[in-house]
C-alpha cells in the first residue's frame, strides 16, 4: 500500500513539474513571441522611418533638380529678352535711317527735279541761240556732262552756214557729226584751239547716199570693226569711202587686184582730195597723206613693222577674195596682224566659200556686223532680159 501510495505520489509530482514545466516553456515561448513582435515592430518602424527619410531626400533632390532647372530657363529666357530687345534697338534704329533716307532721297528728288527745269531753261536757251547767231563761241570745262555736247541733234538747230568757235577742249564737239555739219555747209568755218591730230578733212564733195548706204555707214562706224555684205550694186564702195571720210584717219585700202585697185581710188577721187590720195602697188610705195590703196600682193613684200602705225582705219575691198587660198590668206594675215589700226573692215558681197577660209577672214576682221538686203537695192538695178 505504501509502495502505491509512494507511486502515486511520484506520479503526481511527475504531473506536476510536467504541468509546472510546460507552464514555464509557455511563459518563455510567449515572451519571445513577444520579444519577436517588439523587435518586428521596431523594424518595421524604423524601415518606416528610413523611408521617409528617403522620400524627403528624393523630394529635396527633385527640388534641386527643379530649382536648377528653373535658373537655367530663368538665364535663358533673360538673354532672349536680352536679344530681342537688341533687335528691337536695331530696327529702331534701321527705322529711323530709312526715314533720315527718304527724307535724304526727297531732298534730292527735289534738288534733282529743281535742278532738271534749271537745264530745260538753259537748254531752251541754248537752242535759241543755236537758231539765231551766225558765231557760236564755246568755251567750257571738259566734263562728262560737257564730252560731246555740240553733237548732231545741236548742229541740226544751228543756222546754215554758222562759223563755230571752239576755245573748249577738241572732245567738246562730236567730230563725226563736226564731220557731216561741214561738209553739207551746214558749218561754214570750224576755229579751235585743240583739233584733233587724227581728224582728217578729206575734202572733196559729200558722197551721195542712200538712206541704206547711210544706215550702213552708220552702223560700222559704231561697230569699231567688222564685215559688211552688200550685194552687187548696192554701192559698197561708196560706203567704204564715206566710212573713210567719217573716221577722218589716215585710211589703208587693200584690195587682191591691181585692177580693183585702179577702180577704188577713181571712185574716192570723186569725193576726196586728190592730193590726199596715194598708192602702193607695181612695187612701188607712195603713201597717201589721207587715204593709201594698195594690192595685198605688194604690201606682203615691204617691211610692215615700218608701217605699224601709219593708218588708224583699213577697209579690204571683197575681202572674201583676198582668202582664195591658203598662201593668200597668210599674205592677209600678215598685213593686217602687223598693223595697230583699231579699225579693221572688210567689203564684200557674199561671206560663201566653199573651202571655209572666210573663217579665217571672220576671225581677222570680225563678224558681218551689217548686211544690205537684196530688196533694199532691187529697184536701183538695172535687169537684163533677153528676147526670143
Amino acid at each position: 500500500m505504501n509502495s502505491i501510495i509512494i507511486i502515486a505520489t511520484f506520479l503526481i509530482s511527475l504531473a506536476i513539474g510536467i504541468v509546472i514545466g510546460m507552464t514555464i516553456r509557455k511563459k518563455i515561448a510567449e515572451s519571445k513571441i513577444e520579444s519577436a513582435e517588439q523587435e518586428a515592430k521596431r523594424l518595421i518602424d524604423l524601415a518606416k522611418v528610413e523611408a521617409e527619410n528617403m522620400k524627403k531626400e528624393e523630394i529635396i533632390k527633385a527640388k534641386e533638380e527643379i530649382m536648377n532647372n528653373r535658373k537655367e530657363l530663368d538665364q535663358e529666357i533673360k538673354e532672349r529678352r536680352s536679344e530681342i530687345q537688341k533687335q528691337e534697338s536695331r530696327i529702331i534704329q534701321k527705322e529711323e535711317n530709312l526715314d533720315k533716307r527718304s527724307e535724304n532721297f526727297e531732298a534730292k528728288e527735289r534738288e534733282l527735279e529743281r535742278q532738271y527745269q534749271s537745264l530745260e531753261e538753259q537748254k531752251n536757251q541754248v537752242d535759241e541761240l543755236y537758231k539765231k547767231c551766225d558765231y557760236i563761241y564755246v568755251q567750257v570745262h571738259l566734263t562728262d556732262k560737257t564730252r560731246g555736247m555740240i553733237d548732231k541733234d545741236a548742229f541740226s538747230k544751228m543756222k546754215k552756214g554758222v562759223i563755230l568757235l571752239n576755245f573748249s577742249r577738241g572732245e567738246v564737239v562730236d567730230n563725226k557729226a563736226l564731220k557731216s555739219a561741214l561738209e553739207s555747209g551746214k558749218v561754214g568755218q570750224y576755229v579751235t584751239d585743240f583739233p584733233d591730230p587724227r581728224q582728217l578733212d578729206f575734202g572733196g564733195t559729200p558722197v551721195p547716199l542712200y538712206d541704206y548706204q547711210e544706215e550702213a555707214v552708220d552702223v560700222l562706224y559704231r561697230a569699231k570693226y567688222g564685215i559688211l555684205q552688200a550685194p552687187a550694186g548696192s554701192g559698197k564702195t561708196q560706203i567704204g569711202i564715206q566710212l573713210a571720210k567719217t573716221y577722218g584717219e589716215k585710211t589703208l585700202w587693200l584690195t587682191h587686184t591691181a585692177d580693183l585697185l585702179n577702180q577704188s581710188k577713181e571712185r574716192a577721187e570723186q569725193y576726196m582730195d586728190h592730193s590726199l590720195i596715194g598708192t602702193i602697188t607695181a612695187g612701188k610705195v607712195e603713201i597717201g597723206a589721207g587715204i593709201t590703196f594698195a594690192t595685198v600682193q605688194t604690201m606682203a613684200h615691204l617691211n610692215l613693222a615700218k608701217y605699224k602705225y601709219t593708218w588708224r582705219t583699213i577697209i579690204v575691198d571683197e575681202c572674201h577674195r583676198v582668202c582664195k587660198s591658203a598662201d593668200g590668206l597668210a599674205m592677209f594675215e600678215k598685213i593686217l596682224t602687223n598693223f595697230a589700226a583699231p579699225h579693221k573692215y572688210g567689203l564684200t558681197a557674199t561671206v560663201h566659200r566653199s573651202d571655209g577660209l572666210i573663217e579665217a577672214t571672220k576671225a581677222i576682221l570680225g563678224e558681218v556686223v551689217y548686211e544690205i538686203p537684196p530688196e533694199a537695192v532691187a529697184d536701183k538695178i538695172m535687169t537684163v532680159s533677153i528676147c526670143p
